[in-house]
């Protein structure tokens, strides 16, 4: 089966926003990026919650609306917070500038959409996924084979842009957003033409498309449908000319007898900027009121452009607090004054005493290297980061994490990076040249706890890091020089070009645990179908005990339009069924 991007970066948090591009509306793309950048290290003690301890930025993902799909191609709506909503100034500009989509349809700060890509058609688009990360992309270096029209990120995503026709961005588990909407946003300083996602598919054939409101003239998502028939229904209100803002989704029930509806509350800072006052979770359409209260959002007021969040009351009686500071990084020699997370606290019942940590952060003055740290109630973390380099080939790994541990000694991680150049277009920062287009990779990964022993990971990329895909995994115990056991990793495109052709890159096709004098431990072989509606679904997996190999064999048979029944044939004659797995709900019965 495929690995994600998540198995290199196991030692992160990592895998749904400010509507800018990077370099080109003024952000310096370092200390107010948004969104949950990979290998940055965050530290959070709530699921919903990211503060990324490089840039000091909040993030607060809730999942609205989540609809089970076929081979997991899920229906998802994210509503996704980040308080950086200002660009860093330098310390010479009196007033910062707002970069954040000051009349998105959920407020300032928030979004809620599928994917987007600014200047679509340039040599560095940037494409902008739902959490508010933004990516540029680089024109691809010879070795890729893709042609003019291809560029490729600094995470090894694929991204085809030709003229007179709709830009695709390729995943390498072989999932395809296509970019099929032409949208005007406006910003506090103006508007910007993107492209939005109008349709997001997968190898097997599965999708999911999404409409936007012709009649808007900021064509604003009106509905999501997928290949089973479902719809998700986005109603707004309208005041004049201004930019919609959300009322309701809608989706419909199991029995498809009435609706369920999740309520927004929409307001207005003093200028204008739009503010998401409360949100009220899914109740059926026939039903008064909501089983529980709405969540409610305060804010700082608006002036001296302070618009962040500060509040979160939620449907149970909790609250979240969040204070900010300005604070100084240092890039080279421009001082970027940034607003920072500099404390939360969190009160889990009325009545009882908060619970606080602190945030502070480094300047980076003259250092390649700088701590953040966290004091909590329990216990505290440190996070150590790459910061300017002098050496301009260097500077690519900047923001990333090298060290992290815990005060109280229980766990800590340290990491080493590599990289590799993915083209030959250099990437500048300020006017400040960051060298070439390197994509950064784990080299190795050493982890402590209390109690374990001390476990190194070492990555090799023998053959694919123009993928970053590793080929070897070395594993060291408590500081040996001599590995413990390694694994290695045969990926199916090697030799199926069809599945290359498709960007289907992550599939492994052989995974073998050997011990440090290579003799096997295990090894498990896996194929998979190369047909239309079957691409990437597996065929065979095989198992070798000894000089034994144990055998599954996989068909698909569908049954209608809405089931589909899976037969595992496994070693002595055994037999599984998968039957009425429903394709319209992804729910599955089983029988043997």
């Amino acid at each position: 089966m495929p690995i994600s991007r998540r198995f290199l970066l196991l030692a992160f948090s990592f895998g749904f926003l400010a509507i800018v591009a990077p370099e080109i509306q003024g952000q310096s793309g370092v200390f107010d990026r948004t969104g949950i950048v990979p290998g940055r290290g965050a530290y959070s003690s709530l699921p919903e919650e990211s503060v990324d301890l490089f840039t000091g930025n909040l993030t607060l993902s809730y999942r609205d609306i989540f609809l089970p799909g076929a081979n997991g191609l899920n229906i998802e709506v994210w509503r996704v917070y980040n308080s950086k909503v200002l660009y860093d100034r330098p310390s010479t500009q009196q007033n910062p500038t707002v970069q954040a989509y000051p009349k998105s349809m959920v407020g300032i700060g928030w979004t809620m959409h599928l994917g987007m890509v600014h200047n679509a058609y340039s040599s560095t688009p940037v494409i902008e996924f739902p959490d508010g990360r933004c990516e540029k992309a680089f024109p691809a270096i010879p070795g890729y084979l893709w042609g003019s029209n291809y560029r490729i990120t600094r995470d090894f995503l694929k991204y085809y842009c030709k003229q007179g026709e709709d830009p695709k961005l390729y995943f390498q588990n072989g999932v395809v957003w296509t970019f099929g909407n032409i949208a005007t946003l406006p910003l506090a300083g103006g508007s910007e033409t993107v492209y939005m996602v109008t349709r997001i598919e997968d190898p097997l054939g599965n999708f999911i498309d999404i409409e936007y409101d012709v009649y808007d003239a900021h064509r604003s998502i009106s509905k999501i449908t997928d290949g089973m028939g479902r719809e998700v229904r986005f109603v707004k209100s309208y005041q004049g000319n201004d930019p919609a803002k959300l009322a309701e989704i809608r989706i419909r029930n199991s029995d498809d007898t009435q609706d369920v509806i999740c309520s927004y509350s929409v307001g207005s800072f003093s200028n204008g900027f739009y503010k998401l006052e409360s949100f009220t979770p899914p109740k059926l359409e026939e039903e008064e009121a909501a089983l529980l209260p709405p969540t409610t959002f305060v804010y700082n007021d608006g002036s001296d452009f302070n618009y962040e969040l500060t509040g979160v009351t939620t449907s149970y009686g909790g609250v979240l607090e969040y204070s900010y500071e300005n604070h100084s990084f240092h890039f080279n020699t421009i001082e970027l004054i940034s607003k920072v997370v500099s404390q939360k606290r969190i009160t889990f019942n009325t009545g009882e005493q908060s619970k606080a940590w602190n945030y502070t952060y480094p300047t980076y003055q003259g250092e390649s290297t700088g701590q953040t740290s966290v004091v909590g109630p329990e216990y505290g973390v440190s996070s150590t980061h790459y910061g300017y380099e002098s050496v301009s080939a260097n500077r690519w790994r900047i923001g990333l994490q090298i060290a992290c541990a815990t005060s109280d000694g229980s766990s800590s991680a340290a990491t080493v990076w590599t990289n590799y150049q993915i083209s030959t277009t250099g990437w500048t920062v300020l006017g400040i040249s960051m060298g070439v287009a390197k994509g950064p990779l784990v080299s190795s990964v050493t982890e402590s706890r209390t109690g374990n022993s001390t476990l190194k990971t070492e990555y090799s990329y023998e053959r694919f890091m123009l993928y970053g895909l590793p080929t070897k995994l070395s594993f060291f115990i408590n500081g040996s020089t001599s590995a413990k056991s390694a694994r290695q990793l045969t990926y199916f495109h090697e030799d199926h070009p069809l599945f290359r052709s498709k960007y289907m890159m992550t599939y492994v096709s052989n995974e073998k645990d050997m011990t440090w004098a290579g003799y096997p431990l295990k090894e498990t072989a896996i194929s998979y179908f190369e047909e239309d509606g079957k691409w990437g679904a597996l065929k065979k997996v095989q198992r070798k005990n000894g000089s034994e190999y144990f055998t599954w064999d996989y068909t698909y048979d569908t049954v209608g339009s809405d089931y589909q029944t899976i037969t595992v044939d496994g070693p002595g004659g055994e037999r599984y069924l998968r039957d009425n797995i429903s394709l319209r709900s992804g729910r599955k019965s089983f029988r043997p």
